[in-house]
């Protein structure tokens, strides 16, 4: 919970925007259902997850 009120506490200035999937877009919406939170918030603290525990490498979508 701390991370989550001390997040809220940084101003976030910079705007991104980008493409995704419907599978993605509605996953992402449950989530922010689900904890109550914005859209917003969710990308953000999956993001900060990413950075703080980063793959070593990407996961590449196998061809078909």
């Amino acid at each position: 919970m701390f991370n989550i009120v001390n997040d809220m506490k940084q101003k976030k200035s910079e705007f991104i925007a980008f493409r995704t999937t419907e599978e993605i877009k509605t996953f992402l919406e449950e989530l922010s259902e689900k904890h109550d939170r914005p859209l917003s918030d969710v990308i953000h603290q999956l993001l900060k997850s990413f950075i703080n525990d980063p793959p070593k490498q990407l996961p590449v979508p196998k061809k078909k």
